[in-house]
């Protein structure tokens, strides 16, 4: 008789071992679908924003350069968030909004900057960053150098709604045909805005506002 038991639950225990196996079939296969879902959403929303900033960046060109000057994006790579960055963000539009800013000046825009192709790497992994310049550091401003048109740039980044304007900065020179570089788009917040009508150089950021235009 427990020979008879034994041999029941053996078959049992066989018969589960098989369901688990068919489970893990099922579970595997459904992660395969589960990946290439993944994959298809992020072709997708690469995609989208492929075109996105294509076309953000077209409509932004202005009259920087004479007309015979046409220019062509010929790829766009779309960076991984950063999230140290991120965070930083958050934390900066919660101070905006404690601010008073209105609804405008906490509107997400799209700006450019231009550099080198050396720099291009760093701004991917680090983000933009004010500069270095020992000179405007110590507030020592020599006839000729260009410490900022509008603020000191150590002390805040330097982007445009104009994506041509920046394409100086690609060379440190005015661009011409057949010239080729990088341009990073961004999505910014100014929060509130200083305005000069003319352009007052390397001054210190404005009391009360988050950039100056």
């Amino acid at each position: 008789q427990l020979q008879g038991q034994h041999d029941q639950l053996q078959g049992q225990h066989d018969q589960v071992q098989v369901e688990l196996h068919k489970l893990q079939g099922l579970y595997d296969q459904l992660q395969v679908q589960h990946h290439q879902l993944q994959a298809e959403h992020t072709a997708a929303e690469q995609n989208r924003m492929t075109q996105l900033l294509r076309a953000e960046f077209l409509a932004s060109l202005t009259s920087t350069y004479s007309a015979e000057i046409k220019f062509e994006v010929t790829a766009v790579r779309v960076l991984p968030p950063i999230p140290t960055l991120e965070a930083a963000h958050a934390a900066a539009l919660d101070r905006l909004r404690a601010a008073g800013c209105t609804a405008d000046e906490m509107r997400p825009r799209y700006v450019y900057h231009s550099c080198s192709a050396l720099l291009i790497d760093s701004i991917g992994r680090e983000g933009l960053q004010p500069s270095t310049c020992a000179a405007c550091r110590q507030r020592v401003f020599a006839p000729g150098h260009d410490g900022g048109w509008f603020g000191n740039h150590t002390m805040g980044v330097y982007v445009s709604k104009h994506a041509d304007y920046t394409f100086y900065y690609v060379g440190g020179r005015r661009i011409r045909t057949g010239d080729t570089g990088q341009t990073v788009v961004l999505e910014a917040v100014t929060g509130r805005v200083k305005y000069f009508p003319q352009r007052p150089g390397a001054v210190d950021p404005t009391p009360g506002y988050h950039c100056h235009e």
